[in-house]
């Protein structure tokens, strides 16, 4: 039989390194092992190598201890250069010169559990080494569950991998959520269950003292494990837990995003190697090049537009997206939300004065609060544009609604609405708010709308560029007077409301005569951002609260098994592994 072809037949991603120079140091590139469970517990093992190998050294191995009860047999080992197996020789001679152990393997039995599996490197160049062999007695039964926690790739193997893949399987039947969990410890990457199988995936190059030791719990009936203890899984998880990150009891959310930070610090610091600063420097280039380009196609010759294009939400989720808005500008747009409210009469502005219930201690400089006015149901409105396209606003309507309800509830009895009660309203009720902040952050921005509506996106900058030019046009057709409402309301999303405000009032003051909501927010400029920002700094607070609960379902999700990022620590209480490997 030709081992070799079914091998190459697996769906294995090989990854060759490119053709490198006769001076390159001994690569490893890719490290693929695949492990197959058998009905007794024993496991069927194959590790693939994708490796450069240079003039220095002249044999792999891989040292597998701490077996404690389990051995290592039928081991074979192949590469892509042959058709058959190398010439297993059993007791292997670490003395024999390079070329006496070309196309040859064995083991070396440290006479303590502990093996060295081997085998000679050959010649100079690429290569891709297939090693196969079985640990018996890899699962154990425990009093609870059936499991395993062995270590697959060890800490100081030259040279490290970049890549490690992890495949744990079973000959029979599909490994899923319901029966098997699965926990990995030692290095950066992530531990899943899919595709009926347990992956586990590094997230990049492994340092010298990185390892990889997989934690598998296994619902008994499964398998007939050879192997019994009395032990519990749990006391093996436990051990195996200590000095890890996994589970939620022992790390408070703050020493959680503390841990991250510090992640992302290593990460950036692993940038300033050449091959990541050469990486980096290039996607960053690249990436903004292109947003470049797209900027300059988008603001080329622009023109003004007159009327509104897109709904406010959409509108900011777009220019936001572009960076012609720092960030994703929520207050921008709950100020808007809230002036439009203003001129639909769901909200009054009213001052001590006119209301009985606040006019126990009468202020001359009139403190203004928002009265709850009677809310209409938003009928979708549709913005046209030349041609017939139009947008639906309905998506503002829905939030309009919300934040309505969220202003009539911490209002209370007497309808009249002050900026502590809001603060206090939001502060109180986080979980109620949900829906309507994770609405609220939700951005229409995509690669895919940059691309094919930059008319659309071309006449919103349009749009925009004549609210922040207001006063430079030396026309303005009656018809826009009526726009005028809307030209507010959208030129507070941009952040040049007051501006505007402060245009249209040079242009037509006969506008603010008749208007009394524009009046009466200039006679009160405060009172907007006094609002707006104690329900902008409450949404802050919500979104803080969904992304701590998040972060916490998710850690309790990853430390029960379901999978997610590995721990740099822990992974104690392990069969197999040991120190080194690699090239010698």
């Amino acid at each position: 039989m030709n081992y070799g072809n079914v091998f190459r037949s697996l769906a294995f991603v090989t990854l060759l390194p490119a053709t490198l120079p006769a001076w390159a140091d001994s690569s490893l590139d890719t490290l693929f092992i695949m492990c197959r469970l058998q009905d007794n517990g024993d496991a069927h093992i194959t590790e693939k190598r994708v490796m450069y190998i240079d003039e220095e050294g002249s044999e792999l191995y891989i040292p597998i201890g701490d077996l404690d009860g389990s051995e290592i047999k039928d081991m074979k080992v192949f590469d892509d250069d042959v058709e058959d197996f190398y010439q297993n020789i059993g007791r292997w001679n670490s003395d024999a010169t390079r070329q006496e152990k070309t196309r040859k393997c064995g083991i070396i039995d440290k006479g303590d559990g502990s093996y060295e599996i081997c085998w000679g490197i050959g010649h100079t160049g690429p290569h891709v080494y297939y090693t196969q062999y079985t640990i018996t007695n890899l699962v154990r039964s425990y009093s609870d569950y059936d499991g395993m926690n062995h270590m697959f790739v060890n800490p100081g193997i030259y040279p490290a991998p970049d890549n490690v893949l992890i495949s744990i399987s079973h000959e029979k039947f599909a490994l899923e959520e319901d029966n098997v969990r699965g926990w990995a410890f030692g290095f950066k990457g992530n531990v899943e269950v899919r595709n009926d199988r347990v992956v586990v995936e590094s997230d990049g190059p492994f340092g010298d003292e990185d390892y990889c030791v997989v934690l598998c719990r296994f619902e008994q009936e499964m398998m007939h494990p050879a192997l019994i203890t009395d032990d519990s899984f749990d006391t093996l998880k436990e051990k195996a837990f200590e000095g890890s990150d996994y589970g939620v009891e022992e790390k408070s959310f703050g020493d959680k995003v503390g841990e991250i930070i510090a992640l992302i610090f290593t990460a950036l610091g692993g940038l300033l190697g050449l091959g990541g600063m050469v990486f980096g420097a290039k996607s960053f280039i690249s990436g903004c090049r292109k947003e470049k380009k797209l900027r300059n196609e988008l603001t080329q010759d622009l023109t003004w537009w007159r009327k509104p294009v897109y709904g406010l939400q959409k509108s900011n989720g777009i220019l936001c997206g572009l960076s012609f808005l720092s960030g994703l500008n929520t207050k921008n747009l709950l100020s808007a939300y809230v002036l439009k409210m203003l001129y639909m009469g769901w909200l009054k502005v009213v001052d001590e004065r006119q209301n009985a219930t606040l006019a126990g201690s009468p202020d001359k400089d009139k403190k203004m609060f928002l009265a709850i006015g009677e809310r209409e149901e938003v009928v979708a409105q549709r913005v046209a544009s030349e041609g017939g396209r139009g947008q639906l606003l309905d998506n503002d309507g829905i939030l309009l609604g919300q934040l309505y309800n969220i202003f009539q509830q911490a209002a209370g009895d007497d309808r009249v609405l002050q900026p502590k009660e809001l603060t206090k309203y939001m502060d109180d009720h986080k979980a109620e708010l949900v829906s309507f902040v994770e609405r609220l952050r939700k951005t229409t921005v995509s690669s895919d709308v940059k691309q094919s509506d930059k008319e659309g996106i071309r006449q919103l900058l349009g749009f925009k560029k004549f609210l922040e030019e207001f006063t430079l046009s030396n026309e303005h057709h009656a018809y826009e007077v009526n726009l005028w409402k809307d030209y507010l309301i959208y030129a507070t999303l941009f952040g040049c409301g007051e501006q505007v405000r402060k245009d249209m009032k040079q242009i037509n003051p006969e506008f603010f005569r008749m208007d009394n909501i524009t009046r009466q927010l200039e006679q009160s400029s405060d009172m907007l951002p006094l609002f707006t920002t104690a329900v902008a700094s409450g949404t802050n607070r919500v979104a803080n609260f969904i992304d701590r609960q998040k972060a916490e379902k998710q850690q309790a999700h990853r430390s029960s098994g379901f999978g997610g990022f590995s721990s740099l620590g822990g992974g104690g209480g392990h069969t197999g592994g040991g120190h080194g490997g690699g090239i010698r």
